[in-house]
């Protein structure tokens, strides 16, 4: 799927949606997390590769970080898609056939528009441990029972690589638009493999 960037203003549309964003499918989750910053607001998390797209990441029901927080598809309130024959069909939370529809792998159409719960904008910092663990050994366990400890500097994802491509580790606070990806939007690594946490640091919600 390829990438754009076209988004509406976040803001109360008349029907209900406060806060929410409307997206077309090709904007790339690192444009969006910077729109929505500009806008005070942030999703609840963001992909860690910036460049792909947030439609991909709904139908096909990945791209969630953290704990307590779903894949991109629980963030959608409402999708909309064009049917074999042309018309558009919005389908809303909430409906019978919104779950499906949302995580569809692109089956029933082609997608046009989303619609996307928003929050106050956060701030997060990023931290990378190693030596990479495993993290089916224990799923829920700290990182540390695991034996890793922060890197003593900014790594890459991919051994031996310089990480000056990488955005800011060392545990430094940032807004959730820049530090929760692991490159900025301007690159797109291709592999890799790495270990890292990102927490929330106490922040002021503008609104």
């Amino acid at each position: 799927m390829g990438t754009a960037q076209s988004f509406s203003g976040v803001a109360d549309d008349g029907t209900g949606n406060a806060g929410a964003v409307r997206v077309e499918p090709g904007v790339r989750h690192g444009d969006l997390g910077a729109f929505l910053h500009s806008q005070a607001r942030s999703l609840a998390d963001l992909a860690s590769l910036p460049h792909l797209s947030v439609a991909g990441a709904v139908l096909t029901g990945t791209h969630g970080s953290g704990d307590p927080n779903g894949s991109r598809a629980t963030a959608v309130r409402s999708i909309e898609l064009m049917a074999a024959g042309g018309d558009i069909v919005t389908i809303d939370r909430g409906d019978p056939d919104f779950d499906g529809a949302v995580v569809s792998l692109g089956e029933l159409g082609l997608v046009v528009g989303l619609t996307l719960d928003t929050m106050p904008t956060f701030d997060i910092a990023q931290t990378v441990f190693l030596p990479v663990v495993d993290p089916a050994a224990d799923p829920v366990a700290d990182l540390t029972a695991l034996g890793a400890k922060p890197a003593p500097g900014p790594v890459h994802p991919v051994p031996g690589l310089d990480p000056a491509a990488c955005t800011t580790q060392l545990g430094v606070v940032g807004p959730l638009a820049s530090a929760a990806a692991s490159f900025p939007v301007r690159a797109c690594p291709e592999r890799g493999d790495g270990c890292g946490r990102r927490g929330s640091a106490r922040g002021v919600a503008r609104l």
